[in-house]
């Protein structure tokens, strides 16, 4: 017998409207809180083991926080950590990066680089950080006055890309100069010289700096006034001079030979010179020594 009071179906759930009342109402809503954003419907539940639980739940709340707090234009992230806006860059700027490239390279004793751009520069949007750019071409010894740069802009690791750019450059540095007109054979310690600021690349051929004994230089040819200072306008000062009697001395292991010269053309030390045997008449070469001395080779 079943006892008195209960269901003739125990456990069946009961006949209920799907979905719920409240979920009907919510629907009809729908179209007036859709103008609302700040508003969610909370998820409909039935009972038993269709529902979504108190894990479903939780989602769903955690999930309409952070929607609403986006609409609000709400974030938990500090002020500090957001990205700033992107600038623009210009060709001074770029013109600048280009020559601290290049002078970083070159060091801070071979002078100071300067580039203009020859041609209208487009400004490319960057990060608003600090740049850096890596000079491709051409190699570091083979910019002219008038050149090609490629180069690559990077932002910390980032490779932002690659461009080139037609330039005009400059290499500044302190040479030396004629203060006026130096006649060839003047002694480099009596030379009237002083030190300008020249652009050295349009100069072809390599100059020449104050040597450590400028006793021991002299001109080697005429220099203008204002002319600057080349390698070739410098050579050693001869210590021998033509028709002078010098010792040459020949050397064969322990055994050294000794007999007297005249010299034919002048020479500094190290030179290799004609000289004449004094009783025969023979010309040998040799190389000079010292003022006195000249060694001949066999």
């Amino acid at each position: 017998m079943k006892p008195a009071g209960q269901s003739k179906r125990v456990g069946r759930r009961e006949n209920r409207p799907w979905p719920p009342p409240f979920c009907r109402a919510e629907r009809r809503g729908e179209g007036e809180r859709a103008a609302q954003p700040g508003r969610f419907s909370r998820p409909c539940s039935r009972r038993g083991g269709g529902g979504w639980g108190a894990p479903g739940l939780l989602a769903w709340g955690l999930l309409t926080a952070v929607a609403c707090g986006a609409w609000a234009g709400q974030t938990n992230a500090p002020a500090g950590a957001a990205p700033r806006p992107p600038r623009r860059l210009e060709a001074e700027e770029l013109c600048g990066l280009l020559a601290g490239a290049l002078n970083q390279r070159a060091g801070t004793n071979e002078g100071q680089w300067e580039v203009r751009l020859t041609r209208l520069w487009t400004p490319v949007s960057v990060p608003d950080e600090p740049l850096k750019v890596d000079i491709l071409e051409p190699a570091f010894n083979r910019i002219a006055t008038t050149a090609i740069l490629r180069f690559e802009l990077r932002v910390a690791r980032r490779l932002l890309g690659s461009w080139q750019v037609p330039v005009e450059a400059r290499l500044w540095r302190e040479v030396l100069v004629a203060g006026g007109n130096l006649p060839r054979g003047l002694a480099l310690k009596d030379a009237q010289l002083t030190r300008e600021r020249r652009d050295v690349l349009k100069l072809r051929e390599p100059l020449s700096d104050l040597p450590a004994n400028p006793a021991a230089y002299e001109l080697a040819e005429i220099v203008q006034a204002g002319s600057p200072l080349l390698s070739r306008a410098l050579r050693l000062r001869p210590v021998v001079a033509r028709g002078q009697i010098a010792d040459a001395v020949v050397r064969d292991g322990v055994m050294v030979i000794s007999i007297k010269v005249e010299v034919l053309e002048e020479g500094a030390p190290g030179q290799m010179i004609r000289v004449r045997n004094y009783q025969s008449r023979r010309e040998l070469r040799g190389k000079v020594q010292d003022e006195h001395t000249i060694a001949i080779p066999l």
